[in-house]
């Protein structure tokens, strides 16, 4: 399958990104400007790491996992839906253990009463420069889960995700 790269300019705040702009958006139609905004968007459960927790459209990722800017919802053609939230001892590092997941793992997403199921393709770290490089499988609905990572403050753990059913 062919990659495509997204780059998306992600302001820091210690250990996680506070806001994002995409740059270099390629075969990819953003519905970010149609986006409504409000404040649960839909729930993200990941089995093997025992996570059910809602996600939302806000900037605030010091108490939430949050859709950055870019993403589209899983109901559409060809979406993206990039997810971000804090690793550490907070009880609001929701994104924690994402370190124990390996590419064949599945997260569910559920939005507007709908079970969508990904499974995990890839797994990268990123040093934190200000940016970030994210790839969209082409023709595939795709989630991006990005959190710092584990024990490594000068890099950001990405999880790339395709839709399966």
């Amino acid at each position: 399958m062919k990659k495509i790269i997204i780059v998306i300019c992600i302001l820091l705040s210690f250990c996680m990104k506070t806001t994002s702009n995409i740059d270099n958006y390629k075969d990819i139609k953003s519905k970010s400007n149609d986006i409504q905004v409000h404040e649960d968007y839909g729930y993200i459960h990941i089995k093997k790491i025992n996570l059910n927790q809602k996600f939302v459209n806000n900037k605030n990722v010091d108490k939430n996992i949050i859709m950055l800017e870019g993403s589209s919802f899983p109901n559409e053609n060809n979406s993206i839906l990039i997810l971000a939230s804090h690793s550490g001892t907070s009880q609001f590092s929701y994104f924690n253990y994402l370190y124990k997941l390996n590419t064949g793992d599945q997260i569910q997403i559920i939005y507007e009463n709908v079970i969508y199921n990904y499974k995990i393709i890839d797994i990268y770290k990123q040093k934190k420069d200000g940016s970030i490089n994210l790839y969209k499988v082409r023709n595939a609905k795709t989630l991006v889960l990005i959190t710092c990572t584990n024990n490594n403050k000068k890099y950001q753990s990405v999880y790339v995700s395709i839709q399966i059913d």
